[in-house]
Parts: structure tokens; sequence; C-alpha cells
């Protein structure tokens, strides 16, 4: 196993599980709304881009990725929402792990390790890598970096928390909402 696979796909789950934490943890209804429709604009943003990119053409019923930004604009106009803007990761990082008790600044370097390692930079092997061999060369030295298990683990329980944190937010905004059954 190459020690940059684990790292890039621990990220993920983390990057996910800590957007989840962040929807779901928002003060109130409204600015749960106003997260949901912050992610959804930068979707379609990034929809709108990659169309611009291709020169795609929708049919004639379609839309746009531009056409489907400004309707979700719309909608949190109507509903008195601020503007939409552009998601932070490392922000929504930040607060989720403050809401699941985790450290941010932690949660947040743990998160950068792993990006750099899946962005393919050499930085993340000096911080989060273990060096399993080292040999001459004819103009120096060869390192072989592994998976340094200790490391990666909290990567690992850090999103693990996330998930948990997740999971018992989403169970009691669900009981929240259920109705006591009538006789």
């Amino acid at each position: 196993m190459d020690p940059v696979s684990p790292w890039t796909l621990l990220r993920a789950a983390l990057e996910n599980f800590a957007m989840a934490v962040w929807l779901l943890d928002g003060k109130d209804r409204v600015e749960r709304w106003h997260r949901t429709l912050t992610l959804w604009a930068e979707d379609f943003r990034n929809r709108a881009d990659h169309e611009a990119d291709v020169n795609y053409v929708t049919g004639p019923w379609g839309r746009t990725g531009t056409q489907r930004y400004e309707e979700v604009r719309q909608l949190a106009v109507s509903l008195g929402l601020p503007g939409l803007p552009r998601p932070s990761a490392t922000k929504i990082i930040a607060e989720a792990a403050a809401t699941a008790q985790l450290e941010p600044a932690q949660t947040r370097a743990l998160w950068r390790v792993a990006s750099g390692f899946a962005h393919g930079r050499f930085w993340p092997n000096l911080r989060a890598a273990e060096v399993c061999d080292v040999s001459r060369a004819a103009d120096g030295y060869l390192v072989n970096f592994g998976v340094d298990d200790e490391k990666l683990e909290k990567l690992a329980k850090a999103g693990l928390q996330f998930l948990q944190h997740t999971d018992r937010r989403y169970k009691a905004r669900c009981k929240a909402m259920e109705t006591p059954s009538r006789p």
C-alpha cells in the first residue's frame, strides 16, 4: 500500500462528515437553511464552471448550472437569507470540530496534511509519513516513506467522531420532529 491513498480516502470522509455536522448543527432552522443553500449554490457554481469549460448547451427543457444557481439565490432572497458566500472547507471543518468536541486547529491540521497528500505535495511526507528505509544512491540518498499508523489513526478517529456526532444529531432532530400519536 502506498502512503498516500489512506490519507486521501480519509480526507474525503472527514470533509463529508464535517459538512454533515456543520449542516445539522446550525443554531436554528434559518441558519441550517442558509448553510444548505450556500452549499447548493456552490455546487451549481461549480457545475456552471464545468459547463463553460466544455461549452455545454442544455436541451430545450434543461437548465444550466448558472440558471440553477440563480434559482437557489432567489430562494435565499425569498426566505430573507443573507447572500450565499463561497463555503470554506477550513471554516466548515473548524466549526464542525468545535461542535463535535474536537480541537478545531488540530482537526484542521489533520485535514491539511491529508489535503497535501491528495494534491501530491511533498511536505506531508515530512509531517505525517514514517521513514521506512534510507539507502545510499549515486548522488545522495533514497528515502522510502510509509504510512505512519499513529498519525493516520488520528485522522480516522476525527472522522469517526464527526460521523458519530452526525448520527446523534440526526436522530435527535428526527425525534424532535415526531408527533405524539393520538388515541
